[in-house]
């Protein structure tokens, strides 16, 4: 299920990311898409990213990535 924002007169709504499957690339939102109706398996979300941080796999190791608005991975709670 996808999101929806409005942004001044444009309408966002961002690709539901591909199950657990991200490449960290500068300049790139990290997280994978579907390619919907072409098949074939995952490809780079091509949504500018504006976002940079920390995402943390779900093997627990930290990787440096870039997100767009709809990809940024949830905040991180004290455990």
């Amino acid at each position: 299920m996808a999101s929806w924002w409005i942004i001044g007169v444009m309408t966002y709504s961002p690709t539901p990311y591909y199950a657990e499957v991200f490449a960290p690339m500068p300049g790139r939102c990290f997280r994978m898409v579907s390619r919907g109706s072409e098949g074939g398996g995952p490809t780079h979300c091509p949504e500018p990213p504006i976002w940079r941080g920390t995402f943390r796999a779900p093997n627990g190791r930290r990787y440096r990535v870039e997100a767009c608005e709809g990809h940024q991975p949830p905040a991180e709670t004290d455990r």
